[in-house]
C-alpha cells in the first residue's frame, strides 16, 4: 500500500494521479491491441505452406492401422469394408 509519509503535499499527490491517468490511459491502448484478433496480411502470413499443410495433414491424419479393402460380389455390386492389420475378438486392435 502507499505510505502517506511519501507525499509532502496535495500538488504531489495529484501530480501522480496525473501520472497513473496517464499510464492507465496507455495501458487500456495496450490492452484493446491486444484483444484484436490478428490481421492475416499477404506481407505477414500467420503460417507458411508447409506450416499449413502440417496442420492440415495433422487434423485428418487417418489411423494406420486401418484401410479400406474394396469388394465385389456376384452380382456385380461393389462396396468398402474395414481391413485391419490384427483382428482381436471381431475388433481391430
Amino acid at each position: 500500500m502507499l505510505k502517506h509519509e511519501s507525499f509532502q503535499s496535495i500538488a504531489e499527490i495529484d501530480s501522480r494521479l496525473v501520472a497513473l491517468e496517464q499510464e492507465k490511459k496507455q495501458l487500456l491502448a495496450l490492452r484493446e491491441q491486444l484483444l484484436k484478433p490478428p490481421s492475416n496480411t499477404s506481407d505477414s502470413p500467420l503460417y507458411s505452406p508447409e506450416q499449413k499443410i502440417a496442420i492440415f495433414r495433422g487434423l485428418f491424419r487417418g489411423r494406420t492401422d486401418i484401410f479400406a479393402n474394396r469388394w465385389k460380389n456376384q452380382q456385380a455390386r461393389s462396396d468398402y469394408s474395414v481391413a485391419c492389420s490384427k483382428w482381436v475378438n471381431r475388433i481391430c486392435n
